[in-house]
Order: C-alpha cells, then sequence, then structure tokens
C-alpha cells in the first residue's frame, strides 16, 4: 500500500499517534499518583486510629493500676524482700552442732 499523503498530513498523522501514546502516560500517571495518596492516606487514618486505641488502653489500664494502690502493694513487697534477706542472714550464720 502506497501512502501518497502529502507530507505535511503525514507529520500530523504522526504527531497525533505520539500525542496518543504520551495521553496514555499521562493518564496512567495520573493514576498512579492518585494510588499513591490514597494508599498514604489510608495508612496515615489507621496509624491515627491504632494509636488513639493504645492511648486509650494506657489510660485505662493506668486508672485501673491507681485503684489497686500499686504503690502501698510495692512497699509490702519490699518489707517482705527485706525480712526474707534478714531471715536469710541468720540461717546463714547459725552454726549447726553435731
Amino acid at each position: 500500500m502506497l501512502n501518497l499523503l502529502p507530507p505535511s498530513v503525514k507529520q500530523a498523522y504522526r504527531y497525533g499517534r505520539f500525542n496518543r501514546h504520551l495521553v496514555r502516560w499521562i493518564i496512567t500517571l495520573i493514576f498512579g499518583i492518585v494510588g499513591v495518596g490514597l494508599i498514604t492516606a489510608a495508612g496515615y487514618l489507621y496509624l491515627n486510629q491504632s494509636t488513639q486505641n493504645y492511648s486509650k488502653q494506657v489510660t485505662a489500664t493506668n486508672s485501673q493500676l491507681a485503684a489497686q494502690n500499686l504503690s502501698s502493694v510495692q512497699e509490702e513487697v519490699k518489707d517482705i524482700s527485706n525480712n526474707l534477706k534478714l531471715v536469710v542472714d541468720v540461717l546463714s550464720k547459725q552454726v549447726l552442732f553435731f
């Protein structure tokens, strides 16, 4: 098949095909950018929600510890530990007679 079109029309067709390819690439690029933006926004929302949930969980745990009177329990454990150390010291100095 012979192409008997004038050179200006041939050039216009060539630029038309080139423009069509460029438009496809531009549309693909735009969809890619929008997709990355959506993924980033979803990740940000997920992290924000997780942070809020964990902060609520920490607040609830702190209130439970305050309700259980943690400081007095720690003092009692320290007293018991000191008494146990005293018992170990006394028993280690014990002299056994046979």
